[in-house]
């Protein structure tokens, strides 16, 4: 599944923002398509946290921020909130 692909690519280049956002997207994804997924929302969260600290001004980030974050509303999962 591309979610463990990506992960695996993070894990590989922890510096790699690019790869850390295509997790994110991949995430996102699949939790659109499969229903709430406690651990793969955990790793959006560190990932986009991660950028943020990083590169907040990255288009890319800020989009995914935002597509996170309806998300996140969508399941009521505040706790996840960035």
């Amino acid at each position: 599944e591309a979610v463990a692909l990506f992960n695996k690519a993070v894990a590989e280049l922890p510096s790699n923002m690019q790869i850390m956002l295509n997790a994110v997207n991949a995430i996102l994804a699949f939790v659109h398509r499969k229903g709430w997924h406690e651990s793969h929302v955990s790793l959006a969260h560190d990932y986009l946290e991660h950028v943020r600290h990083t590169d907040p001004a990255n288009v890319k980030f800020q989009r995914l921020l935002v597509a996170y974050r309806t998300l996140i509303e969508k399941h009521g999962k505040t706790q996840w909130m960035l």
